[in-house]
């Protein structure tokens, strides 16, 4: 279980690139937060069905905080990056509910 999480949130894709201040970014230590959240990672699929290139999309990225380190996920519009870089075609529940809960914390 992650002992925090921090999220970021730009409005482009180019403006982490170029170095601009995030529009949202929110930290997160709450347990039963991370919990949920963990919930939902644990139930969707590690690979999508379909390649995209994202082209300057609104990015939402995400850090978990692990006592051994951190991983990281990003959703671009809305879209889950799974950990083998594709997307699915059609979000699964979890992904979508997922989604919600961050932007919710961020505010």
């Amino acid at each position: 279980m992650p002992s925090a999480a921090k999220l970021t949130y730009f409005l482009r894709m180019s403006h982490q690139r170029d170095g601009l201040a995030p529009a949202k970014q929110a930290y997160c230590t709450d347990a039963l937060t991370l919990g949920e959240w963990m919930r939902y990672l644990r139930a969707l699929p590690d690979t999508g069905d379909m390649m995209k290139k994202p082209g300057d999309a609104a990015l939402l990225t995400v850090e978990l905080i692990f006592p051994l380190g951190v991983w990281y996920f990003s959703f671009y519009d809305g879209h889950l990056k799974t950990t083998d870089t594709s997307f699915y075609s059609e979000p699964p529940l979890p992904a979508k509910q997922l989604y919600q809960a961050l932007w919710t914390a961020l505010g």
